[in-house]
């Protein structure tokens, strides 16, 4: 087999990247067993060879980081070239090894044995040297030869989590179903972009939850691809759109004069409402789409992007909270946002009104197909506004400061349900409550000791309760966070990775919290029949929650396809449309706790 001299794949790991910790103990031990005072990693370029790993050891003369120059006289090199294991029992007896430089440092035996990057291509060498002559027999080749295909694994499992990684990385900044650049994408984009005058206009379907619950999952996503595809069509040439959410979106127009920002944003606005003022037609359905648009301007980078971007979205919340289809920012209307106001001054009476109540959805094992616990999932009533969306009343609780005592009601009322179902009524004590928990909760100081007391006073095992953060509520207070999770872990109480994939996620999170559950996004999982990509990612993040003793829930789950190819690839539970939506307290008693009790 004719080799390259060392890999140049980009997803090569090399000198520069982090190398697996096996390979530290596979030179030490075969240093070891051979007896030799040097065990030896390699990597090289056309230039130089250098030492990756080396044994540890008082007699060894090799350092990390030390470079011998290329040429034809060094063992390692010649391995590397022709592919094929070396043996030199005694350098100063041969002349083609005389010039080798090992000889003044009196290394004058070597064994050798190339290694292969995921490519195939020559990733380095793994030997062993020794002072005296010395003739290696096969127990000793057989064993490098063995942990040699040990040191291509883990080079093929980290080149797996890297492109896994990669994967992930591309979905921040990229939204997997429309194939839009993200909010993320946007701010990398403009926040040091030399531009002179820009606008941006904040565009959000006002129905967004109404539709999905008449629509289901599937055709709302589908809603949701039509929708940003037909606003893609109409942009000017100077405008780019970004994904927000399922329901919300941002175009940002750019220009270098400033003479009618307002008036070609008025403009623009104009033809997105006529566009959506024609219904969609969507699998025989035909279905309006109303939005409402927020605008603001900054003239000469008079805002930074960040700045520009709260306005526009004020703009548009102020716009909806007054009926106004076209809401162009205004600082001096900032105190005057009416709808924050008024939605923020429900919340002291919404707890005394008992307004808010908790929905249950089912997560179901893929294994058995039984229910083994449910998710949490709040909801407002409000007397004067009707139904308000968490997507709606999270964020204003939490910027007026009701976050907390909501959080307490949430975790206080599904630990009740919890406790009456334990003690009457379910049978199967491992049967869980899983509950969000939002950024604001976990700047508590004392957020893990409350959950601790509220456990012991309803006399509930810990294990009975999952408690889901996204990562970026996990990143609010990376130490203040990390302290939460590892009270919480070492009490008992599990912890879930929510939405994974769709935020700033990084495998280092995996790996530094107490994590044991890990949520797949709903987004992957719609795509998981239709695209090779979508099942590979997913089957990645299943043998990546294996590997790392984590267990996995996919969300969205809404056909039988799904489930069974979820179940196919071992994934352990699931949770959608396809066995509930949520309900409530009462009808998810009806139909899961009383029903399992009669069985």
């Amino acid at each position: 087999m004719t080799n390259k001299f060392f890999s140049s794949s980009a997803n090569a790991t090399d000198s520069s990247n982090t190398l697996p910790p096996l390979w530290q103990d596979i030179v030490d031990l075969v240093a070891e067993i051979a007896q030799v005072p040097a065990a030896l990693i390699m990597r090289g370029d056309s230039k130089c060879m250098e030492v990756l790993v080396s044994s540890r050891g008082d007699d060894n003369p090799y350092h990390v980081g030390d470079k011998e120059p290329i040429s034809d006289d060094l063992y390692c090199h010649h391995v590397a070239t022709t592919g094929l294991p070396l043996h030199v029992r005694n350098a100063l007896q041969q002349d083609e090894w005389k010039n080798n430089p090992d000889i003044k440092i009196g290394m004058v035996a070597y064994y050798g044995i190339p290694i292969h990057s995921p490519n195939g291509e020559c990733y380095g060498t793994f030997c062993i040297l020794d002072r005296k002559e010395r003739y290696f027999d096969s127990k000793i080749t057989q064993l490098m030869s063995l942990l040699g295909r040990s040191i291509e694994t883990s080079l093929t499992l980290q080149d797996e989590n890297q492109k896994l990684s990669q994967e992930i990385q591309q979905r921040d900044h990229y939204h997997s179903l429309t194939n839009l650049p993200t909010q993320s994408q946007a701010q990398h984009a403009y926040e040091n972009k030399d531009y002179r005058h820009l606008t941006i206009l904040f565009i959000r379907n006002i129905q967004a939850y109404d539709i999905r619950d008449n629509l289901g999952l599937l055709d709302a996503q589908r809603l949701t691809k039509v929708f940003y595809q037909q606003v893609k069509a109409i942009l000017p040439s100077n405008a780019d759109i970004y994904y927000i959410s399922n329901s919300e979106m941002i175009l940002v127009q750019e220009t270098q004069k400033g003479d009618d920002l307002q008036g070609e944003a008025e403009q623009l606005a104009s033809q997105l409402h006529a566009l959506f003022s024609h219904p969609i037609a969507l699998n025989k359905k035909s279905i309006t789409v109303p939005i409402s648009i927020g605008c603001a301007f900054s003239y000469d980078k008079e805002f930074s992007f960040s700045e520009l971007l709260d306005m526009a979205t004020v703009a548009c919340t102020q716009g909806t909270s007054t009926g106004k289809t076209f809401h162009i920012f205004n600082p001096e209307q900032q105190e005057k946002r009416k709808h924050y106001y008024e939605v923020t001054q429900q919340f002291s009476s919404a707890f005394a009104n008992s307004e808010f109540y908790l929905n249950y959805q089912p997560i179901i094992s893929a294994l058995t197909d039984e229910v083994v616990g449910c998710e949490a999932l709040v909801r407002w009533k409000n007397a004067k506004f009707g139904m308000i969306y968490p997507d709606e009343f999270i964020p204003l609780a939490e910027q007026c400061g009701a976050m907390n005592p909501l959080g307490d009601w949430i975790i206080d009322e599904a630990l009740r349900c919890l406790h009456g179902w334990q003690k009457e009524q379910q049978p199967n004590p491992d049967f869980y409550v899983s509950i969000n928990i939002s950024s604001t909760q976990l700047c508590q100081d004392d957020f893990a000791d409350k959950v601790i007391g509220k456990l012991k006073a309803q006399n509930i095992n810990p294990s009975s309760i999952l408690l889901e953060f996204t990562e970026t509520a996990l990143l609010s207070n990376e130490a203040q966070v990390m302290s939460h999770c590892q009270k919480l872990a070492k009490a008992g109480v599990k912890i879930a990775l929510d939405d994974f994939g769709t935020g700033f996620s990084s495998l280092s999170h995996l790996h530094d919290f107490p994590i044991d559950v890990v949520k797949i996004d709903k987004s992957f999982i719609f795509n998981l029949n239709k695209s090779q990509k979508s099942s590979q990612l997913v089957k990645g993040i299943l043998s990546l929650g294996k590997l790392l003793d984590l267990q996995i829930v996919a969300e969205g789950v809404e056909s039988q396809d799904v489930c069974s190819h979820l179940q196919f690839l071992k994934c352990d539970f699931m949770q959608g449309y396809y066995w509930n939506r949520p309900m409530g307290q009462t009808e998810f008693e009806k139909k899961y706790i009383i029903t399992a009790k009669k069985k």
